[in-house]
């Protein structure tokens, strides 16, 4: 399986999961001269801008680990510049993170809210 095929699976199973907790997903793989937004979700009025891992097995390191100093940087740049062109009034927002890993045939979600707090 190519990783564009599981990155999407993987995406797929996070869409389920944020859905099932009150998020509306407003829009997917949006890209930006920064990086790549996964999913950008909404929920209590609150836009979401949600990286996700997604983890067939810890061999290679956990998802969690993934994100480093690089990869909130440029989340951070991304989810600025779809502020400043996608939005004409203040929302406010948060930086997320959703790691999914499968483990023993069940999927374990590792949800991060803010990475900034």
């Amino acid at each position: 399986m190519n990783k564009r095929k599981i990155g999407n699976e993987g995406e797929q199973l996070a869409c389920d999961y944020l859905i099932a907790n009150g998020f509306a997903i407003e829009m997917r793989n949006h890209y930006t001269p920064y990086g790549e937004i996964d999913l950008i979700g909404l929920k209590d009025g609150t836009l979401y801008f949600i990286e996700v891992k997604f983890r067939r097995t810890n061999s290679y390191g956990s998802a969690r680990e993934s994100l480093n100093y690089k990869k909130k940087k440029s989340m951070r740049a991304s989810a600025i510049h779809y502020l400043k062109n996608k939005t004409n009034i203040y929302i406010p927002f948060k930086i997320s993170y959703l790691g999914i890993t499968l483990n023993d045939g069940l999927n374990e979600f590792d949800f991060i809210e803010s990475i900034f707090e």
